[in-house]
């Protein structure tokens, strides 16, 4: 239901996608994996045994090594609020440029998957997208908000500080969405007017 590339300098948190179960039943996500462009198990994130519950969401940060996931959870719970799923996997990190987010089965077949291109990729916005049509995040639409402010020099001259916006761990209502799925995991996409 979203996506998160970084930025050009500090990031505030690690590369995240959002998955949201639309499901009538809770589903546990081992089994699954996580990769970018290159759609390989082999070199992708597996997921951990999470229970997703129906009508919940869960942030995946991604590209992050087993023994840094408690800190990076930490440092996402700091930026965007408390309170919001949190997992963390290996796997390719998201690109600034063009890239993709995959959820692929065990045999590596694709669930779903999001390309997104470079014009909404590295900015402050997260991104958005409903069947290929892709948006950056505004802030108090679809629950979107500001993150915590951090240090980014990029962005905000020496010593200043920037706000991401974005709406991780938000429930979308679901007549806002068109659903794309296997089983009972559904993953979202925002349709757009």
């Amino acid at each position: 239901t979203e996506v998160y590339t970084g930025l050009s300098g500090p990031d505030g948190t690690a590369d995240w996608i959002e998955i949201t179960n639309f499901g009538n039943t809770n589903v546990n996500l081992s089994g699954l994996f996580y990769d970018d462009s290159s759609l390989d198990i082999t070199e992708g994130g597996d997921l951990s045994s999470f229970d997703l519950g129906a009508g919940n969401s869960v942030v995946v940060l991604v590209s992050v090594a087993p023994a840094e996931a408690a800190d990076e959870i930490f440092l996402f719970n700091l930026l965007w609020g408390s309170g919001i799923d949190v997992i963390a996997t290996d796997g390719g990190g998201l690109s600034q440029n063009s890239d993709t987010a995959a959820l692929l089965d065990g045999l590596g077949n694709v669930i779903d998957s999001v390309v997104y291109d470079d014009s909404f990729a590295g900015g402050l916005s997260t991104i958005e997208v409903n069947n290929g049509v892709q948006r950056a995040s505004v802030l108090g639409e679809n629950n979107a908000f500001a993150s915590g402010a951090f240090v980014n020099e990029d962005f905000a001259g020496p010593g200043g500080e920037i706000q991401l916006i974005g709406s991780p761990g938000q429930i979308p209502t679901p007549g806002a969405f068109a659903l794309v799925g296997l089983g009972g995991l559904a993953v979202a996409r925002r349709r757009r007017a």
